[in-house]
């Protein structure tokens, strides 16, 4: 079984960033429109009793929408080592030179508008911005969620590409696979050594959420993109995998001793479709698939602006009831779709030739056809 053509699997890629990023956005919203988007603890389960009203509970697959961000990482663990598995040569100077152009310079701009927006005389969170501004926020809790939510997960993305060297070094010795299984022993540790050492389960998102816990959820998406270009499967049995990690994955989100696998779970449920789409490809309506191709295309910039943008509607929005929060959440939804576009357009496309230009004279030996590993975007954002 071969890969499908370049063009198709990215074609593909771009659909599921764009399911992701309407998931992440599914999520927000039903946490700001309720004031908490999970239900609390009552001892070792889920209280059910605690939902703040019907409508909390109706609506609550909403609260899975977190996963897309698993989808995300996937991606981008397939995207970046697609090109190691097809055979191209980068120097790592040439990797690092085009991961920056591609990511950076639109994050620091839209990073610091909010923070102009959000800055205080008073106050002078000069340690957040600082924080936010060098990708390392996720290592402290005075600073994960500081300026807008959804940035922890870019911190700990551009961390995995700091490591990326990392992974091709042990890979002259050892095979994707043990280097996936590597990462899921580093995974497991990392989550119950802590809970060992403070005697509970603690959701300090520093300890469980940082690049190393997460390493194995990249991975699975580096693994990908090394067996299905040789004509093989990660997963040999998907629907098997798939139904088990999934109902594994929902026991997980219920039971409190589990719940520090959710994550990893979800992203396992992620690899598998991730894979079956790019063997298979969505049938769906042309209008569909252009909608959400475009949508995907312009992703990166709709999850660094919908959090505080969706936020700030919500909050001026004049009717405070549900359907007033839905009127908004789809005005939201509009706004930032025309936002994101817009600054794919202008941002990231303008970042994208700078750094091809200057990129042919700092690396003149080798041919620049692509300044990204992985056209059209990015596996994250987050």
């Amino acid at each position: 079984m071969r890969m499908k053509s370049s063009e198709t699997h990215y074609y593909q890629l771009d659909i599921l960033r764009a399911v992701a990023i309407l998931s992440v956005f599914s999520f927000h919203w039903y946490g700001i429109s309720f004031g908490v988007d999970h239900l609390a603890w009552s001892g070792w389960w889920r209280d059910w009793n605690s939902a703040p009203n019907s409508l909390f509970l109706w609506l609550y697959p909403l609260s899975f929408g977190w996963v897309g961000v698993s989808l995300f990482f996937v991606i981008s663990g397939f995207c970046i080592h697609l090109g190691w598995a097809s055979g191209k040569q980068l120097t790592t100077g040439q990797f690092y030179w085009r991961r920056f152009w591609r990511i950076v310079p639109p994050y620091w701009l839209i990073l610091s508008f909010f923070f102009s927006r959000s800055w205080r005389v008073d106050t002078m969170p000069a340690g957040d911005f600082v924080s936010h501004f060098f990708f390392f926020h996720n290592l402290s809790g005075d600073y994960f969620f500081g300026i807008s939510q959804s940035f922890w997960s870019l911190a700990v993305e551009v961390q995995f590409y700091l490591i990326y060297p990392l992974l091709l070094l042990w890979r002259k010795r050892w095979s994707i696979k043990k280097i996936l299984w590597a990462g899921l022993a580093l995974g497991i540790a990392g989550r119950i050594i802590p809970a060992l050492l403070f005697h509970k389960i603690s959701d300090d998102p520093v300890i469980f959420s940082n690049t190393w816990v997460l390493w194995f959820d990249w991975l699975l998406g580096a693994a990908i993109a090394e067996r299905i270009g040789c004509g093989k499967l990660l997963f040999q049995h998907p629907a098997r995998w798939l139904g088990i990690c999934g109902v594994t994955f929902l026991f997980a989100s219920q039971f409190l001793p589990l719940a520090i696998f959710s994550f990893s779970l979800a992203s396992v449920c992620a690899a598998i479709c991730v894979e079956q789409c790019l063997l298979h490809p969505l049938n769906l309506h042309r209008h569909a698939n252009r909608v959400l191709t475009l949508l995907g295309i312009c992703s990166y910039s709709f999850y660094l602006l919908h959090q505080r943008i969706l936020d700030s509607i919500i909050y001026h929005w004049p009717s405070k009831t549900f359907l007033g929060h839905m009127e908004a959440g789809f005005c939201a939804l509009l706004f930032v779709s025309i936002l994101s576009g817009l600054s794919y357009w202008s941002l990231e496309k303008t970042s994208l030739r700078i750094g091809k230009h200057w990129g042919y004279r700092l690396f003149p030996g080798k041919k620049q056809t692509s300044l990204d590993l992985a056209p059209k975007g990015i596996g994250l954002p987050i």
